[in-house]
C-alpha cells in the first residue's frame, strides 16, 4: 500500500517540510534532497549488496550507507564532507573524495579511474555548476552497471537536458510521486 510505504518512509523523519524543501536538516534525517516519490522509488529497488557511486554528498550518503554495501563519495567542499562524515554511523562503508571548482580536471580524472560497470547506483547532485554536472554525469555513466540506476536531481535543467538518454528508461518525479515514465527521453 503506497500509503503504508510512504508514512513509513520520509514523512515521519521530516521535522519541518518547509525546510526540507529548502534542503535544510537532510544531513540530520538521513534523506536525499529528492522528490518523495524518488526517495520511496529507491527505498523499493535498493538492496544491501549495491554500491553506489555518488556526486555530492549529503543526506543521501548517510540513506545510502544504511542500505547498501558501500558508497564512494565525491564532493566540492571539505566542510561539508565533515558535517557528513560526523552524522554517519559508525563504522562507516562510506569513502569521500574531495574534489574543487578550480581543479576540475583532477576531479574528472579521478571519475576516469574508478571501475567500468562496477556501480548499481549513480547519485549525481553535485555543485551549482550545471556545466560541470553534466560532465560528470557523461565521465561516470561507464562506471554504472548495466541494467542499473542513475539519479539525476533536476535533470530537466540547463545543459542536463544534452546529457545522452537515448536507451535509458527515464522516471520524472514530482513533489509526491512518479509523474512520467518513457523508454525515449523527453520533456514534459
Amino acid at each position: 500500500n503506497f500509503g503504508e510505504i510512504f508514512m513509513k518512509s520520509i514523512i515521519n523523519e521530516m521535522p519541518n517540510r518547509y525546510n526540507y524543501y529548502k534542503g535544510r536538516y537532510t544531513v540530520e534525517i538521513g534523506y536525499p534532497w529528492l522528490s518523495y516519490g524518488a526517495i520511496i522509488s529507491i527505498e523499493q529497488l535498493i538492496k544491501p549488496e549495491h554500491k553506489v557511486l555518488e556526486f555530492g554528498c549529503g543526506g543521501s550518503t548517510i540513506f545510502f550507507s544504511k542500505r547498501c554495501n558501500s558508497v564512494r563519495s565525491y564532493d566540492l567542499s571539505e566542510e561539508w564532507i565533515g558535517k557528513v562524515r560526523t552524522a554517519l554511523p559508525e563504522p562507516s562503508n562510506v569513502s569521500f573524495i574531495y574534489g574543487d571548482y578550480g581543479e576540475q580536471e583532477a576531479l574528472i580524472e579521478s571519475i576516469r579511474k574508478e571501475p567500468d560497470e562496477y556501480y548499481d547506483w549513480i547519485l549525481s547532485d553535485i555543485g551549482k555548476s550545471y556545466d560541470l554536472r553534466l560532465r560528470i554525469m557523461n565521465e561516470a555513466v561507464s562506471k554504472l552497471k548495466k541494467g542499473m540506476y542513475m539519479v539525476v536531481d533536476n535533470y530537466e535543467e540547463r545543459h542536463l537536458i544534452t546529457f545522452d538518454y537515448t536507451g535509458w528508461d527515464t522516471y520524472k518525479f514530482d513533489v509526491i510521486g512518479q509523474a512520467s515514465v518513457s523508454s525515449n527521453f523527453e520533456v514534459t
